[in-house]
């Protein structure tokens, strides 16, 4: 009996960390009071310990329901730790247009993700640093919990 309790306890253990080896990072960085200033970079430091093969690369933002704007556009900035700069602009779709908002929803709170990055490879060993910051018009946008990155294999797509 101890044997058979043994292997089903090995079993679970193995299938719970293989599970989390497809998700390399998952951050999030909250606003204080649901406000972000246009300024305000948000950075996401994100140690890489080992060449990482085939992981996308995504960015979410998650709003209340009150949230305006039908979409906004990051400048995401990534820094190798060889110090080799990449940009590029994201547009993250809010509402669709019959104005409902789009992505997944719970209560008054909505998540949507987009694929910044497809089957990359991180081939530097060390720390990468992701920047974001919203391009628009206004100083400061409101009704913003938080904005994520997350990296994960593509291969548990």
């Amino acid at each position: 009996m101890k044997k058979f309790n043994f292997v089903i306890l090995l079993c679970i253990v193995l299938l719970s960390t293989s599970c989390n080896k497809k998700v390399l990072y998952s951050h999030f960085e909250e606003f204080d009071q649901l406000k972000w200033q246009k300024n305000d970079k948000v950075r996401f430091e994100i140690p890489i310990y080992e060449q990482a093969t085939n992981q996308n690369v995504f960015l979410s933002i998650r709003h209340t329901a009150h949230f305006y704007l039908n979409g906004v556009t990051f400048k995401m900035t990534k820094t190798l730790p060889s110090g080799n700069v990449e940009q590029k602009s994201i547009f993250i779709p809010i509402k669709d247009d019959k104005n409902s908002y789009m992505g997944d929803g719970n209560g008054d709170v909505y998540d949507v993700t987009v694929l910044v990055d497809s089957a990359i490879t991180f081939t530097e060993i060390g720390e990468y640093k992701f920047d974001v910051e919203y391009q628009a018009d206004e100083e400061l946008i409101v009704q913003v919990y938080q904005v994520g990155v997350i990296i994960k294999s593509s291969d548990a797509e």
